[in-house]
């Protein structure tokens, strides 16, 4: 395990997912497009299912990092504010609310939640943009403290078109020792901020 400094990447025209997808959007569908691959900040509400893991260790975690509740169609609202290659990401999931802080790192898109830091492969496949967890670590102001493949949590995510001008976003999160933790899917539209 090597601790190293953390880097800040430039990030060019058209946000930070046209930084780390290195610009190939005409693959994606308007909705998805114009959400993730702006300069400004964008709002969406919708509904998602939301279902935790199985195990009773899973659902001691799931009380204790107060992730949403289990439930079908529950609210949702996400806000992204851009500035200058960063965007905080605001997710409001049946009334839990959850803040990250997103930018680039090398190739890969970094996002931030209080201390844990997890590093995201963003490919656009069959007109969905994928995210595949590559790496995570613990940060400490400019230090990363890089976990063990063996320690790292495991995010799949998939965002894709739905009827109308909506997205469909899948979700799915698991821990090492816990097995799955919390997953998730519905739709969202863009609405006026």
């Amino acid at each position: 395990m090597m601790i190293s400094a953390v880097s800040r990447d430039a990030t060019p025209a058209g946000g930070l997912y046209a930084s780390v997808t290195r610009g190939r959007i005409d693959d994606l569908p308007t909705a998805v497009r114009r959400f993730h691959y702006s300069d400004s900040g964008v709002r969406a509400v919708g509904a998602f299912d939301v279902k935790h893991g199985t195990s009773p260790l899973a659902r001691v975690v799931a009380i204790m990092l107060r992730l949403p509740a289990e439930g079908r169609s529950r609210a949702v609202v996400a806000t992204i504010t851009r500035r200058g290659g960063i965007e905080e990401w605001r997710r409001s999931i049946g009334g839990r609310t959850l803040r990250t802080q997103q930018q680039r790192s090398g190739s890969l898109l970094a996002e931030r939640m209080g201390p844990f830091e997890l590093l995201f492969r963003i490919e656009i496949e069959g007109g969905a943009l994928v995210f595949t967890t590559e790496g995570a670590a613990i940060r400490f102001a400019m230090l990363r403290l890089p976990l063990l493949p063996l320690f790292r949590p495991r995010v799949s995510a998939r965002v894709t078109s739905a009827t109308g001008s909506g997205m469909v976003v899948e979700v799915a999160v698991a821990l090492p020792f816990v097995g799955t933790l919390l997953s998730y899917h519905g739709t969202i539209e863009e609405v006026m901020p």
